[in-house]
């Protein structure tokens, strides 16, 4: 899943598609967009989103010669799901603060 920082929209139900021209990797990638973290898991966990993000895909020839679409996993944090925009929010900024090289603090020795 691969969305640029212009993709997307915030409106009043969460967020929809501002540019479907800048979804997927047909829309970042390929045309030398880097991808957008935080819009690129938005497209991850919400089925709507992922829905163009995928379309996006399809549309591309080279990426349905790799058989690259991006349709994945079936699992949900969206409004249908039971989730709140928030929440989503909230996900995406706990995944984005995940560091892949944490420090390893030495063990705190007590008496």
């Amino acid at each position: 899943m691969a969305a640029s920082s212009e993709a997307l929209k915030r409106d009043e139900d969460g967020f929809s598609v501002a540019d479907p021209n800048r979804l997927g990797m047909a829309g970042t990638l390929l045309k030398n967009i880097q991808p957008d973290p935080s819009a690129s898991l938005r497209v991850l966990l919400d089925r709507h989103l992922r829905e163009a993000t995928v379309a996006a895909n399809r549309e591309n020839s080279d990426l349905q010669q790799s058989n690259v679409d991006g349709s994945g996993h079936a699992y949900w944090v969206d409004t249908e799901a039971g989730f709140t925009p928030q929440d989503q929010t909230d996900i995406i900024q706990f995944l984005l603060s995940l560091d892949d090289d944490p420090e390893v603090l030495p063990a705190v020795v007590s008496n």
